[in-house]
């Protein structure tokens, strides 16, 4: 691939990173979010099984189980910002050198960490106790996890309110913390298990 080429490859897929990330294209996020997730348990599925909620909460349903959405990323990252910045950057270079060889990497974060961050966005959502008790909630974790067993869910109200509380990160990785009676079998089968 010539010089050039790659340039506009990369402005491409800047703006396609912009596109996927903003406002109009939340639906399209979350349809991803348990895609993955449901990908890196091992479930089969098709695609026409995810459905998105015109009147959300929830965001989603897979099988008559409904699925809330959240994202929990490192504080104070404005990935927007981020992107736009590449942009720039990659509109103007004339050459391959002009190019900011700067990937964003991701973290890494083990389930202690994972935990008390989860704990800490339970504390900032406010829904029905009725809306959680039949809701999965699915945490889109924007880090790599270090598969760790040993963590302390908090005793919380936060956690116990909820259908199941499940991450999936940026490694391939998902993981069920709870899943109670109401739960879609597939996730009480997985939960505790580390799938990635």
């Amino acid at each position: 691939m010539e010089g050039n080429e790659i340039i506009e490859n990369t402005i491409k897929q800047i703006r396609e990173s912009i596109s996927f990330f903003s406002n109009p294209n939340k639906s399209k996020r979350e349809l991803w979010v348990l895609r993955e997730f449901l990908k890196n348990l091992n479930i089969d599925f098709q695609d026409n099984e995810l459905r998105s909620v015109d009147n959300d909460p929830p965001d989603l349903i897979f099988r008559g189980a409904a699925f809330e959405i959240k994202e929990i990323d490192e504080k104070n990252r404005k990935r927007h910002d981020e992107y736009n910045q590449e942009l720039k950057e990659a509109s103007s270079a004339k050459n391959l050198k002009d190019l900011s060889n700067k990937p964003y990497k991701f973290k890494n974060i083990n389930m202690q960490e994972i935990v008390d961050r989860v704990n800490d966005k339970f504390k900032e959502i406010d829904y029905s106790l009725d809306f959680c008790k039949n809701t999965n909630i699915l945490f889109y974790i924007n880090y790599s996890i270090t598969v760790e067993r040993f963590y302390q869910i908090p005793e919380e109200d936060f956690w116990l309110r909820w259908c199941s509380v499940s991450i999936v990160a940026n490694n391939n990785f998902s993981y069920v913390f709870c899943a109670n009676e109401k739960a879609p079998e597939f996730l009480r089968l997985h939960k505790g298990f580390a799938c990635s």
